[in-house]
């Protein structure tokens, strides 16, 4: 219980004990900003993250198959050098 002491002295005793007061309302939009946050970040996670890897998916299997003509083409024209 607080008694008598006004806000500004509980935050001065709580300032000198090496802590923070945070009056209720503060506490609450802490906490609706924490849990925005989470909402956020799960949403990135669900959404975000299988997006990304369906890109990086198919830009590898692009890039697989352009060493692979790369390296047919290559072939190809090592053997004509060499026979010629």
């Amino acid at each position: 219980m607080t008694g008598n002491l006004t806000e500004d002295q509980i935050y001065n005793i709580a300032e000198q004990a090496g802590g923070v007061y945070i009056t209720h309302a503060e506490l609450l939009k802490l906490y609706t900003e924490i849990k925005a946050s989470v909402v956020l970040n799960q949403a990135v996670k669900d959404v975000v993250s299988p997006a990304l890897n369906e890109v990086f998916n198919e830009a590898k299997y692009v890039f697989d198959r352009v060493e692979a003509t790369t390296e047919k083409y290559n072939r190809h024209f090592n053997k004509g050098k060499n026979n010629g």
